[in-house]
């Protein structure tokens, strides 16, 4: 909130806007605490592996978010009202949650335990440094690409990269419904049978997927985007394809690594990832243009599914010996 104007002048928004995005910029950071808390009591129902209601949630509340604005727009063409419509909706799937998780909240009563206080705080810090990096590591191709190669060609890689990203939810709620399960399991060999189910669940979610899309690239291309995409996206939709497929195994190991309480472990990979990858990637698109780019993330991602591997074997079994 403190530092919306500067955020504003960095943005180079034009004179005649300035006032109206600092207004919904304010608006957007009070709507961040509702937020917030919608997620962590969205959390307790993960936690007990109630995903049906969970879902059912989440589908009603995305929708009034998603509607709420539009509807205020054509009421007043303008972006604040756009952002009164996002924040009201926002506490409509507050209240709906609230409602959900009633009787959990107010058996859990409120205490401050600082031993508590302190273990969250120290893990959810390195959950933090890893979801700052890792969306540097998605979107920073553009950036090089970009610059190298310029603006104009940006879309012919961006189009199936957008692609491939919206492909993770698939694994993305896999790994939220296996969490809570390894979190909660105590005995090494149900821990390894989970983990080796969870694996054979995200390649029979995966795998076809993946499949199909190489089998179909252009087709799906020239459907969705028209010949030219078709003709300059094809091959970089299937090598980032092939990535998906690894990043996607990735997810087990990193959420059993996490679910014995190891956050720090895989922040830190993240950080020692960063600098070759996007010297790599500097390296791939001055030599084979938007193709090494595709190479460059498919690369990255299948090196971190293999030290995920590593780590987990190493310090996950450790830890459940210890038990």
């Amino acid at each position: 909130y403190i530092f919306i104007p500067n955020i504003v002048r960095l943005l180079s928004v034009t004179n005649n806007h300035i006032l109206e995005v600092e207004q919904s910029l304010k608006l957007l950071a009070f709507s961040i605490p509702i937020f917030l808390l919608n997620q962590l009591w969205m959390a307790i129902l993960e936690g007990d592996e109630k995903f049906p209601i969970v879902n059912l949630q989440r589908s009603i509340g995305s929708s009034i978010i998603a509607g709420l604005p539009a509807l205020f727009i054509l009421i007043h063409n303008n972006l604040v009202y756009a952002i009164w419509g996002l924040i009201i909706g926002r506490v409509i799937s507050l209240v709906i949650a609230f409602v959900i998780v009633r009787k959990e909240v107010i058996e859990a009563r409120l205490f401050f335990h600082f031993s508590t206080f302190r273990r969250l705080i120290f893990f959810g810090g390195w959950i933090t440094v890893s979801n700052i990096i890792s969306p540097v590591m998605v979107y920073f191709d553009r950036f090089v690409i970009s610059s190298i190669l310029g603006a104009k060609v940006v879309g012919f890689y961006t189009a199936p990269s957008e692609a491939v990203s919206r492909l993770g939810l698939l694994p993305g709620a896999l790994s939220r419904a296996v969490f809570p399960r390894l979190s909660n399991i105590k005995d090494h060999e149900d821990f390894n049978t989970q983990l080796k189910f969870s694996f054979k669940l995200m390649i029979a979610g995966c795998l076809p997927v993946v499949v199909l899309g190489i089998l179909f690239s252009n087709k799906i291309l020239y459907l969705w985007m028209g010949k030219e995409y078709a003709d300059n996206s094809s091959v970089i939709l299937c090598i980032l394809l092939v990535g998906f497929f690894f990043n996607s195994l990735a997810q087990i190991p990193f959420t059993a690594i996490q679910s014995v309480g190891k956050a720090k472990i895989t922040a830190l990979l993240h950080c020692l990832e960063i600098i070759p990858y996007l010297c790599l990637l500097y390296f791939l698109v001055n030599s084979h243009g938007l193709i090494g780019a595709a190479y460059a993330w498919s690369i990255r991602v299948i090196a971190d599914f293999l030290l995920l591997m590593i780590i987990s074997n190493k310090c996950v079994g450790r830890h459940r010996r210890a038990i």
